[in-house]
């Protein structure tokens, strides 16, 4: 993270991509991306003005309705704090 951040054509970290093709227990996986996310932005803010902060997004297939919006709500919510929601939430399409 620190290593990129300096670079300006940087626009966003992947925090994970498309975690729902892999995962048999449907959505199990995703406090672990929340989990990430949030140790993410925390070690950017420890960093402070010696790091360029980039915004975390978390990529998925279009699975269609409910899903998208399902899965797109609960990245970008506040779970345990600011730090645990996705700055973006992207469909791969």
């Amino acid at each position: 993270v620190k290593e990129f951040s300096q670079y300006d054509n940087t626009l966003l970290f992947t925090v994970a991509n498309e975690m729902t093709i892999a995962d048999t227990n449907g959505y199990a996986a995703f406090p672990c991306v929340k989990a990430l996310t949030r140790d993410i932005h925390r070690y950017q803010a420890q960093c402070g003005a010696t790091m360029r902060r980039v915004p975390l997004i978390y990529s998925d297939m279009d699975m269609g309705p409910p899903y998208r919006e399902l899965v797109g709500r609960y990245l970008a919510c506040e779970v345990e704090s600011e730090d645990d929601a996705v700055d973006a939430y992207g469909l791969n399409v």
